[in-house]
């Protein structure tokens, strides 16, 4: 028996278009990934610290999970809100927390809204203050004051410091702010240029995953606010997503976090949308094993909801001498997984 290697040039096609296309990837979150996010997250069930619950209630959520002993953590973070040394940061984490277990009450709200409220009066207050205290009036379905100060006040503070940081989280206040945030959208190209490309297969930007996560996760979701496409190309959201991906291994549950959601948010936004191509197979055929196997599916692991599907290699070569053993040839359903994973 003779096993040959071949390298496969793989092209999907659907009758659906996503903004500028398909894109493709070689990887996604599979079931041993999310695995290990889950117990890298576990570390905010010994309610030592408040950011590690926070990112621990919302990555189990991300992830489809329950949250273990919910009623402590809810008594948990009760008692963070009512700490004399509340702060905008900590009654975010609180206030999403508590939103995302939906499990715990009724949360006081009277002196989150007079300290939340305060920041926004200030026109000294930081983006990040800004961010938190917008976020969490959101999640307490509190007004978020005057919206024509608000971004007086962001803007102002912008002039000052427009670090990365600063315009992602500008990104994310200006989503909640219905059609007035349509003037941070300019901002995203401006960001986007920033981004350092790495062996023309990854985008991230100085700071790393948490950064990167913030301001992609931003844009779409700005985007998606003021209803036009990001200014980010197809080729673009697939090496965010390469970069994304790549960072699987986080050890922290903040990174845990980051990961999850901003891989949710390009699965799940309405421009774009990364596709991975991964064999399902070994990659070698011989005569007793002639068919090669791949599984197409979201950032997730999920098949594609669009259809009709059609998955193509465009060329397959062998391994050594580059001879093109193939070409255009279509792949087939497997009658085991028709929605994710082709034969050929």
């Amino acid at each position: 028996m003779k096993t040959v290697g071949v390298s496969f040039l793989v092209l999907i096609g659907t009758l659906a278009c996503v903004s500028d296309g398909a894109t493709t990837t070689a990887a996604y979150l599979s079931a041993s990934d999310k695995i290990r996010l889950k117990e890298v997250l576990n570390v905010g069930w010994e309610l030592q610290d408040l950011p590690s619950v926070h990112y621990a209630v919302l990555g189990y959520k991300l992830l489809g999970e329950t949250v273990p002993k919910p009623q402590e953590v809810c008594k948990f973070l009760l008692q963070n809100a009512g700490s004399g040394t509340a702060t905008p940061e900590s009654l975010y984490y609180v206030s999403s927390a508590w939103k995302s277990l939906a499990s715990c009450g009724t949360l006081p709200v009277g002196n989150i809204v007079k300290t939340l409220g305060e920041v926004l009066e200030r026109e000294t207050s930081t983006v990040p203050d800004l961010f938190y205290a917008v976020q969490a009036l959101t999640n307490v379905g509190q007004k978020k004051g005057d919206a024509a100060k608000l971004i007086k006040t962001l803007q102002g503070a912008l002039k000052k410091d427009d670090s990365l940081l600063n315009l992602g989280y500008s990104f994310h206040i200006a989503a909640q702010l219905g059609t007035d945030g349509t003037f941070a959208f300019d901002r995203i190209e401006d960001a986007v240029v920033q981004a350092d490309e790495v062996d023309s297969r990854f985008l991230q930007f100085e700071g790393g995953l948490s950064i990167t996560a913030l301001l992609v996760s931003g844009a779409y979701k700005l985007a998606d606010t003021v209803k036009k496409p990001p200014p980010i190309t197809g080729d673009q959201a697939v090496k965010f997503a390469n970069y994304f991906l790549s960072r699987r291994s986080v050890q922290t549950a903040k990174g845990a976090y980051n990961l999850l959601e901003v891989v949710n948010t390009l699965t799940n936004n309405k421009f774009h949308l990364p596709v991975a191509i991964t064999l399902a197979s070994q990659a070698a055929v011989s005569s007793e094993q002639p068919r090669v196997s791949v599984r197409v599916s979201d950032l997730l692991g999920q098949p594609l909801s669009v259809e009709p599907l059609t998955v193509t290699a465009e060329s397959a070569t062998r391994v050594g001498d580059e001879v093109v053993v193939l070409s255009k040839k279509k792949f087939e359903p497997s009658a085991d997984d028709r929605q994710a994973t082709y034969i050929i």
